[in-house]
């Protein structure tokens, strides 16, 4: 036994098993998560998180024999998670992102000196963003819900800008008038922001792994979360007109997912774009200069 362990954690290995392991999970979060795709875009990105850590993981001390046993009895317990959370939080599901993070601190006990923990804090966070996306929302509801009529409001601007038959019930109603007939919205905050909140901390705890300096971070959180919020907007706007030529039902069914491919195309951009910020500065820079020649 002591042999398997020896070559388990052997530094050829060490690496290639960690990530393995840590990846893993994801498939059982896919199968038992309902809400699926937005149950696992905050586990996968608090992997990819801990991919981009590979070299300064492995350049920390193992894990000496005791803290490997205590590490893999937590990666074992990780599964049963769910039996004592299901009395706290009926709706939990069998295998969830609370699993998956107790899973994630059970492997970095299990491979790395306890110190390393610190580097997992941002990759675990992400994890349990979206179940604390939830909670987030609850709280922010009642203090966000009597603005809902300024949304409303810029929706309706935008329709019938788009050249669309709208009439709006304030506070929280746009009714489009479709060739088909016509087909009311109510608006809550779980779809004008829930699943911004989610992808904003995505965007900010990014940036918090960065080395850039505090200004560039925030100036880049700011284009980030704005881009993230009119990402939403082009979402319901695309909603309604494929209501408008397509009809309901083929609204219906492209609404679930249409926000995540949204979504995660805009993070794709804003991660290159920040990869590419120093040239996009200088490109801004240049445009007064460019400006003038032209006159």
């Amino acid at each position: 036994m002591s042999r398997f362990f020896k070559n388990l954690f052997s530094p050829s290995n060490r690496a290639k098993i960690f990530y393995l392991l840590a990846f893993a999970p994801l498939i059982l979060i896919v199968y038992y998560q309902p809400g699926w795709p937005f149950a696992v875009i905050s586990p996968a990105y608090g992997f990819i998180l801990l991919t981009l850590k590979k070299d300064k993981l492995f350049s920390r001390d193992k894990a000496d024999n005791v803290q490997k046993i205590m590490g893999v009895a937590v990666v074992l317990g990780s599964f049963f998670v769910y039996y004592p959370l299901v009395y706290l939080f009926p709706k939990a599901t069998l295998y969830n992102v609370a699993n998956y993070a107790t899973f994630i601190i059970g492997l970095f006990i299990a491979f790395f000196e306890i110190s390393a923990l610190r580097e997992a804090l941002s990759s675990l966070f992400l994890i349990v963003a979206a179940t604390l996306n939830s909670l987030l929302f609850d709280w922010l509801e009642p203090l966000l819900s009597p603005y809902i009529n300024h949304f409303v409001s810029l929706m309706s601007f935008i329709l019938e800008t788009l050249g669309m038959s709208v009439t709006t019930q304030y506070p929280d109603i746009i009714t489009i008038h479709t060739p088909s007939g016509s087909i009311p919205n109510v608006f809550t905050w779980g779809c004008v922001a829930g699943s911004s909140i989610v992808f904003s901390i995505i965007l900010v705890v990014f940036l918090l792994e960065e080395t850039a300096q505090p200004r560039t971070k925030l100036l880049w959180a700011i284009v980030g979360i704005c881009g993230t919020l009119l990402t939403n907007i082009i979402r319901i706007a695309t909603i309604f007109l494929s209501y408008q030529f397509y009809g309901f039902e083929a609204g219906r069914e492209i609404h679930w997912y249409l926000g995540y491919v949204l979504f995660i195309t805009w993070l794709v951009l804003f991660f290159y774009m920040f990869a590419k910020r120093e040239t996009i500065a200088r490109q801004i820079k240049s445009i007064p200069n460019r400006l003038s020649r032209i006159q």
